[in-house]
């Protein structure tokens, strides 16, 4: 799961933040009238009960198409409260309160090495390919034809 964060939620009603306790505050999908707990509110309500990842990236505000991984994060409560809409109306909005994998409590089960992330790391790749001799397959494609 991929979320975002970023400035332009204080243009439908809510703002993102770090909480004192070390958790994000981060406010699911829907811009107008209530929040539903369907589509990816549903999913990151229950990522960890589905055993999906959920990834946080932050929009770099003024910058077009340019975001800034924040990490891997799990939720670790879900809450609701009121507030405007991007129409100012008041509504329902859900929040998920998200701390990052590497302050949680993790087992091994939990953590799979193999999964994290080694952007630019240099990795040795062998692979087995079958050769072919080229005037053989001439021969019998021209035979075949």
């Amino acid at each position: 799961m991929f979320a975002f964060t970023g400035l332009s939620g204080a243009g439908h009603g809510y703002h993102e933040e770090w909480l004192p306790d070390g958790t994000f505050h981060y406010y699911g999908e829907g811009r107008v009238g209530d929040m539903q707990l369907t589509k990816g509110n549903a999913v990151i309500d229950r990522h960890i009960a589905s055993d999906s990842r959920l990834f946080l990236f932050d929009i770099i505000s003024g910058q077009s198409g340019k975001v800034i991984y924040r990490g891997e994060f799990r939720k670790v409560r879900r809450g609701e409260d009121r507030g405007p809409d991007r129409n100012g109306k008041e509504r329902r909005r859900y929040f998920f309160d998200l701390v990052p994998v590497s302050e949680a409590v993790a087992s091994a089960a939990d953590v799979d090495a193999q999964d994290e992330f080694d952007e630019g790391r240099e990795r040795e790749i062998r692979s087995n390919r079958a050769e072919r001799n080229r005037k053989a397959v001439r021969r019998r494609s021209a035979s075949m034809a």
